[in-house]
């Protein structure tokens, strides 16, 4: 297999929820299981994480991410209420509220909160 760069997507990560595990929403060794995974992606491939990346411990979710040999893009979600330059600053690569790319030849609209594509919004061709 050749080295072509992989988009991989995640949402809704919720890393230190405790909650969750109380409300019986995930099982208890579900933050364990995420991590795992993610530190599975190479470094050639792009991560993007459709928001709500923990509630609380941010400073130390964040700096295990960093850890992540890929390149992160955070698309902010409502419980990602850090400035830009914080996420920046804790290893993002990037961080926006939504962002629209070709990949495969396929157009891909990624958000955290519903909306229509810009393609939608606006007068101009399909996007190719």
């Amino acid at each position: 297999m050749d080295n072509e760069t992989k988009i991989w997507l995640i949402t809704d990560t919720h890393f230190s929820h405790t909650k969750l595990d109380e409300w019986g929403e995930r099982s208890g060794d579900w933050q364990e299981k995420l991590w795992n995974g993610l530190e599975t992606i190479p470094v050639e491939d792009v991560l993007f994480h459709l928001g709500d990346i923990c509630i609380g411990d941010d400073l130390e979710v964040h700096q295990r991410l960093a850890g992540l040999k890929c390149k992160k893009v955070l698309v902010r979600g409502n419980h990602d209420k850090k400035s830009i330059t914080w996420y920046m600053n804790n290893g993002w690569y990037a961080v926006v509220d939504g962002i629209e790319i070709i990949y495969r030849g396929h157009y891909l609209h990624l958000t955290h909160r519903p909306q229509r594509p810009q393609y939608l919004q606006y007068p101009r061709p399909y996007p190719r």
